[in-house]
């Protein structure tokens, strides 16, 4: 079973909804997986969540590609700016006791940087909740994909399918 969820900017909130729904009904563990700010709703929703012992799982990647020893290869400030504005987010999150990771892919040969490694950016948008529902699709959890953006997750619940995806997530 799966739902479209879509959200016209400027009209409507319903990707925000429909992420709200999944951690506030989350009893046991969310998985997500972003790499925008966090925008506040949405942390106040997983610090209630923390609060009441549900597990909170973050992956993201660099804002800016990072090589393997964390130094930033060379690009525009904005998204240096935006790297660090990310993870501060994350902070209040991590404090509650939420565990946040950096998405680091096994070392490539072909690589030219430090360790043979590049800590991308990440720009998938999944939360799952519980190994029975996923959220997947173009939403990020920040201020534009929530109130300006037109947007389109698919909210699946299909445990067997979820459970899949969080093994993924895990291995990641």
């Amino acid at each position: 079973t799966a739902r479209l969820v879509l959200h016209e900017g400027l009209v409507d909130t319903n990707t925000l909804g429909a992420y709200e729904a999944l951690i506030d009904g989350a009893a046991k563990h969310l998985y997500i997986l972003n790499d925008f700010p966090i925008l506040a709703t949405l942390r106040d929703a997983l610090l209630r969540a923390l609060a009441r012992g549900v597990r909170v799982e973050l992956l993201t990647g660099s804002g800016l590609a990072r090589r393997g020893d964390g130094q930033m290869l060379p690009g525009p400030l904005p998204r240096e700016l935006f790297e660090y504005m990310t993870k501060h987010r994350l902070e209040p999150l991590i404090h509650a006791g939420a565990r946040a990771y950096e998405y680091t892919p096994p070392p490539l040969p072909g690589i030219v940087a430090t360790g043979d490694v590049v800590r991308p950016y990440v720009h998938a948008k999944v939360m799952t909740a519980d190994g029975q529902f996923a959220s997947v699709g173009s939403a990020n959890l920040d201020v534009t994909a929530s109130y300006w953006e037109d947007e389109a997750n698919i909210v699946i619940e299909d445990p067997p399918l979820v459970r899949t995806l969080e093994e993924k997530l895990d291995q990641l």
